[in-house]
């Protein structure tokens, strides 16, 4: 857990989480804080797999592992720095046949004109966002042409090469996957937090009166409402789709965890488009494991409680080392 990105704090939150969760289900469970990507220490412990809950962690810590024979929960080195390379992940899934939005790559050197003609082939409104980015980061919208100059720059402060791609209407889903089977499906709600002082009439007292918070979300709330860790979204499960597109949405999550050689689970984020096409917008191959975040929600839909969904990711990378690993505390599903 730890880790040196910009998700440190949900990574610490999460690894304890995990930490508590495995040793509930028997095992004996330690933390280890990655400050250092050679992870000194680390081998004298002699695990017998470490379980990675470093969101968006890109290969570094699992070349490592590899290196040091040490298995571990998630996907390959190369599968890992694959999908946060949006542009280069986009493109090996149309290899496949997995529809994702219209896209490319702007680099900080390109020219004004190449990139002003591609926009207009793909055609607005745009999306720009770091390529290192997930979806779920927020993107800069350019709604005509004469935004594209201004976007590319404020999304070029946040990090380097940007992507550009259609901004597409429509519903936000994630799938995860578990050794090839799909989880239910639970949809993404963005919440926006708008906070005002109450009306104060002259002459009323109004000392230490609370102020007012309103949350204003895409559509009607159903069903249980989690708030998201970020604050920024809120996932649910069930989802009310038709289930021709409930079922094309597990099946193309699938095909990308497939596309991708992904290991273990992943969680992939899908997009319902207004057009009827169910897109795939990003892939994770160390999903967020808080408890409000899409793999536990989904998990818990499934009947699976937190620790013998950690149990059994444990078991997945045991299990790929040829490791036998304890069974799970009476009353936990195996």
């Amino acid at each position: 857990m730890g880790g040196l990105n910009g998700t440190r704090d949900a990574s610490l939150d999460a690894g304890g989480a995990v930490t508590e969760a495995l040793r509930q289900a028997g095992h004996d469970a330690w933390t280890y804080d990655v400050q250092d990507p050679d992870l000194p220490g680390l081998r004298s412990t002699q695990p017998d797999v470490a379980f990675l809950a470093i969101p968006g962690e890109d290969g570094t810590v699992r070349q490592r592992l590899d290196t040091m024979g040490m298995p571990y929960t998630g996907s390959s080195p190369e599968t890992s720095r694959l999908v946060l390379d949006a542009p280069a992940l986009r493109r090996l899934l149309a290899m496949h046949s997995v529809p994702t939005p219209a896209c490319f790559r702007v680099d900080e050197e390109a020219e004004a004109d190449p990139v002003s003609r591609r926009a207009e082939q793909i055609g607005y409104p745009l999306a720009c966002r770091p390529a290192g980015e997930c979806s779920g980061g927020g993107a800069n919208i350019a709604w005509q042409p004469a935004d594209l100059s201004g976007t590319l720059a404020a999304a070029r402060r946040r990090g380097g090469a940007v992507l550009v791609e259609r901004l597409i209407r429509g519903r936000k889903f994630s799938t995860a996957v578990f050794e090839g089977q799909p989880l239910p499906l639970v949809e993404r709600m963005d919440v926006r937090r708008r906070e005002f002082a109450a009306v104060v009439r002259p002459g009323l007292p109004h000392a230490g009166m609370p102020r007012v918070v309103e949350l204003v979300v895409s559509r009607d709330w159903r069903g249980p409402v989690l708030p998201a860790g970020d604050g920024n979204a809120c996932y649910i499960t069930p989802v009310e789709l038709l289930p021709t597109v409930y079922r094309k949405a597990s099946e193309t999550s699938v095909r990308a965890y497939r596309a991708l050689g992904c290991r273990h689970v992943a969680v992939v984020d899908l997009l319902y488009g207004h057009d009827g096409t169910v897109y795939v917008l990003d892939v994770k191959t160390v999903p967020d494991l808080r408890p409000s975040s899409p793999l536990p929600v989904a998990a818990k839909a499934d009947g699976f409680t937190f620790p013998e969904l950690c149990h059994l990711m444990v078991c997945a990378a045991a299990g790929d080392a040829g490791r036998q690993m304890l069974r799970p505390r009476a009353g936990m599903r195996a």
